[in-house]
């Protein structure tokens, strides 16, 4: 410190003095001062810091949820089981799905999926008449998003939420229109019927 700074110091510790200040405590105040505002400066540093980590950690998984669609899971699905099931059996898992499924929420990521749209593909098919295929593609939609729930894909599956209004309308679908049973044949009809 030059002399000429020295002085005006000194001159400032005497006004301060005169007016009954005390510098040793203006000192720590001032030093006190200035470490909460270096805290402060950090603490917003790392907050910033924290919010960028979030926003790369959430576009990353919106990445990945665009890419997870419903016919990506299906599919994934199908695999994991498809040893465990007969060659049948997988490719009615297949067909099901892959008709009635796919074309109205197949493109759609599997995270955004909701109850109304499982609704809404179950609907169609009741209004079709096929009351039998839509009870056994729930089903399979279940099994379906329960693998999305195993592997962390999801949070929560829509399906089970379904289930109650679904039977309600299955009902009500099948007394619009009821399944209808082939007739018997008589005994004396069977040879006629073994020969055609």
């Amino acid at each position: 410190m030059r002399l000429s700074e020295a002085r005006e110091r000194r001159d400032e510790l005497r006004d301060m003095l005169s007016r009954g200040l005390d510098p040793s405590a203006h000192r720590q105040a001032e030093s006190a001062r200035l470490r909460l505002e270096a805290e402060q400066a950090r603490a917003a540093a790392r907050e910033v810091r924290s919010a960028r980590r979030a926003e790369t950690q959430a576009k990353k998984v919106a990445s990945e949820d665009a890419k997870r669609t419903v016919q990506v899971v299906v599919e994934e699905w199908i695999e994991a089981y498809r040893t465990g099931w007969s060659v049948q059996h997988a490719h009615q898992n297949w067909q099901s799905l892959r008709d009635h499924v796919l074309p109205i929420i197949g493109s759609k990521p599997i995270r955004s999926v909701g109850t109304a749209d499982i609704l809404t593909v179950l609907q169609r098919m009741l209004a079709e008449g096929k009351a039998e295929t839509a009870r056994r593609v729930r089903q399979r939609l279940a099994g379906v998003f329960q693998f999305a729930v195993l592997r962390e894909y999801i949070d929560r599956d829509p399906v089970p939420l379904v289930a109650k209004e679904f039977t309600k309308l299955r009902a009500q679908a099948l007394k619009i229109n009821p399944t209808e049973s082939f007739a018997c044949i008589s005994r004396e009809e069977l040879p006629a019927l073994c020969e055609s």
